[in-house]
């Protein structure tokens, strides 16, 4: 359940990419997210419901970012270099205590992937 909650409304997004593709592309970003939380110590973070299904709900905000910055590259390395200054800015806890809301997850992501632009 969590899972189709999660990818569902996700799949808008793909219009006109096979599953092949579009398995790939949310492998690379779900594998990049879960790299950036071994580096703060919450790797196991990722498999929670609230967190999982928060995470998943900022991929728009990700791969628009990555397709800005990379083009249509939706590789590992490319998400990861798109997010890796939103981890060294995010708190541990904030994923090791989601809370009940998926939603606060998903803006806690936004505001600090967002707060690393400057002109």
């Amino acid at each position: 359940m969590t899972f189709n909650n999660s990818v569902k409304p996700l799949l808008k997004l793909f219009s006109g990419k096979d599953s092949d593709e579009i398995y790939s592309i949310l492998n690379a970003f779900y594998t990049s997210f879960n790299i950036g939380l071994k580096e703060i110590g919450c790797e196991e973070s990722l498999t929670t419901a609230i967190v999982f299904r928060g995470v998943s709900s900022f991929f728009p905000i990700a791969a628009s970012k990555l397709k800005d910055k990379n083009g249509s590259e939706y590789t590992i390395d490319n998400f990861y270099s798109t997010m890796e200054g939103m981890f060294s800015r995010v708190k541990p806890n904030r994923f090791k205590n989601p809370g009940t809301s998926y939603k606060s997850i998903a803006e806690y992501l936004e505001n600090n992937i967002k707060s690393e632009f400057t002109l």
